[in-house]
């Protein structure tokens, strides 16, 4: 293992340290360089354990010094922006990998996603939240009838693979008239999502079920289909994306996501590894393309792409 793999991850735990007791938001908030003592003070942290965070985040372009003091560099007031998404981001890579480390030293290490830990899955959500915020208007601009099609009324949508319930919970937020169905086999990830739902007060658009995607009882019910396919072996993905060709209206749509390959080593690796543990696997988009025309579906159309993720919408 290269050595700065090693300083890497302590840069992201002091990060972590930085976000959750404040020093990064204290440091975004003023209008004057901030230094260790005042840090100090505002998270409850030690001088000298705030100093060494500080300066561990300078030496990875994080913060910069003036006068002895921390400002934020471009990148940051970037990390800084992001806000709750960057705890949440945060809190699911260290869980995540921890979760990892734990069922290799069990023996039990193998492909899917079957975390009940309530931090990750609550990170998830958290992380799946902004991240919708974020996609509505990209979302919007590539594909303007999916953005028609939330807005009507009694809209009806399936989440497939609900976890947490933050995506379905933002798109509650963003579309007043929609009403979802949210279906997630694990009791774990439907105990973080009933809560979610609680917390947002919508529990009276939001359904949430004890059940796998390839169970829907549904005929010609709803109006769009989001799938988190990559949640799903090939298997259980092809039989789900038969239910969802009859659950789905006529003029129904799905959106589902297929991996992506940035072209950069290190991500590609890391992207591929997380993908295996989610259960999918890197599955490219001619993969899921010619899963869904399989099932039935035609007018597949490829959406601006996000990261090592690549937006899919299809008809019938």
């Amino acid at each position: 293992m290269l050595p700065e793999a090693f300083d890497t991850l302590w840069a992201l735990s002091a990060l972590r340290v930085a976000v959750e007791s404040g020093m990064l938001a204290s440091v975004a908030a003023a209008n004057v360089p901030r230094s260790a003592v005042d840090l100090a003070r505002d998270a409850g942290l030690d001088r000298s354990i705030t100093t060494r965070i500080g300066d561990v985040l300078v030496a990875f372009g994080v913060f910069d010094t003036k006068n002895g003091a921390y400002v934020l560099t471009d990148k940051g007031r970037a990390l800084a922006g992001r806000g709750d998404a960057l705890r949440a981001d945060l809190a699911v890579t260290f869980g995540q990998t921890r979760a990892l480390v734990a069922q290799a030293a069990r023996g039990t290490l193998a492909s899917g996603w079957r975390h009940d830990d309530p931090e990750v899955i609550r990170a998830q959500a958290d992380l799946s939240y902004a991240m919708t915020q974020s996609m509505t208007r990209p979302i919007a601009e590539a594909w303007p009838e999916l953005h028609e099609r939330l807005g009507r009324d009694g809209a009806r949508l399936v989440d497939i693979g609900v976890g947490g319930a933050g995506g379905a919970c933002a798109l509650c937020k963003q579309f007043p008239k929609l009403r979802i169905v949210g279906v997630d086999p694990l009791p774990a990830a439907l105990a973080e999502a009933r809560a979610n739902v609680a917390k947002h007060d919508l529990g009276a658009r939001i359904e949430l079920r004890a059940q796998r995607g390839d169970e829907l009882p549904e005929e010609a019910s709803f109006d769009i289909a989001f799938l988190a396919a990559k949640f799903l072996d090939d298997h259980a993905l092809e039989s789900t994306l038969r239910v969802l060709a009859k659950a789905l209206r006529p003029d129904g749509l799905i959106m589902t996501m297929a991996w992506r390959d940035v072209g950069e080593p290190r991500a590609t690796a890391i992207s591929k590894l997380r993908d295996e543990m989610w259960g999918a696997g890197p599955r490219p988009t001619e993969a899921v393309t010619a899963m869904l025309e399989r099932a039935g579906f035609s007018r597949i159309r490829i959406g601006p792409p996000m990261g090592t993720m690549q937006p899919i919408l299809a008809g019938q």
